[in-house]
């Protein structure tokens, strides 16, 4: 046991030995303490250029991600745009589609009249020819030829028989209305939020306007053509020979006032006149 002891005791300090001096690892411990530090400054600027590389890359998704938005906002606005101008143009088909089939069924008539010849096919060729010309031209076209045909009054009797006295009492109309003195004003009065022009004749006589019965006139042509100035000889006539107030209605016609413009308008003036306002 003497023996054994001195041998522990030498283990023991070369144990102690190996520990102070600090070389497990191989390397002084002074020199492993002087190079921690610049260690730690290389292992924090790797720290920091990943970092930095990967806020660049984060950035650069978030700019391709923003471009893509924007342009799938762009696509989706231009979506609605396109959504919103089909389903209007599918309202116009559908509110369309009765007047496509009209129109076909009058086309198929107007063929088979053709086809039958006679007088009624001069007339299904003269109205497929309209049927190009739009509704507002033919108005016009028909609205010069009332006119041209109106203004040019003649004066000749029309009666056949030269024996009758129709022919007299026309002649000695035609003379009174073309010698007669009447005096014509323009007047105008609402209806539906419109002014509507009118004419107002009065015929030369001694006595006051308000003791002489009024007639409101409303001129032919079809609530198309016609005007104050297609039926003015009429009006003096009517205002020399019933010795009358004539009031001539320019009420609104179509195609550009729909129906039933014309009849609230005659309606009106009637209220109009009623109401005194022709004084």
């Amino acid at each position: 046991a003497a023996e054994e002891a001195p041998e522990d005791s030498v283990e023991d300090g070369a144990a102690e030995g190996a520990e102070g001096t600090g070389e497990q690892d191989g390397q002084p411990q002074s020199e492993k303490a002087a190079a921690k530090p610049e260690d730690e400054v290389l292992l924090r600027k790797g720290y920091f250029n990943e970092m930095v590389h990967s806020f660049e890359t984060m950035r650069e998704r978030r700019d391709i991600l923003d471009v893509w938005l924007r342009d799938a906002f762009q696509k989706r606005i231009e979506l609605q745009q396109r959504l919103v101008t089909a389903r209007e143009r599918q309202a116009s088909l559908l509110q369309a589609m009765p007047g496509t089939r009209r129109k076909k069924l009058r086309i198929d008539r107007l063929l088979k009249a053709l086809e039958a010849g006679g007088a009624g096919a001069l007339i299904a060729f003269r109205e497929l020819q309209d049927a190009e010309v739009p509704i507002e031209e033919r108005a016009s076209q028909l609205r010069s030829a009332f006119s041209a045909t109106s203004t040019a009054i003649d004066l000749a009797p029309v009666v056949a028989d030269e024996d009758s006295p129709a022919v007299g009492l026309q002649d000695d109309l035609a003379a009174s209305c073309a010698e007669s003195v009447v005096q014509a004003e323009r007047v105008s009065f609402a209806a539906d939020g419109t002014t509507i022009g009118a004419r107002r004749y009065l015929p030369s006589s001694d006595a006051a306007l308000d003791s002489l019965p009024v007639l409101v006139y409303f001129h032919g042509g079809g609530y198309v053509a016609g005007d104050l100035d297609t039926h003015d000889w009429t009006c003096r006539c009517l205002a020399t020979r019933a010795k009358a107030v004539v009031l001539a209605v320019g009420y609104r016609r179509a195609p550009e006032a729909r129906f039933p413009a014309a009849f609230d308008d005659a309606f009106a003036a009637l209220r109009w006149v009623a109401s005194g306002g022709l004084g």
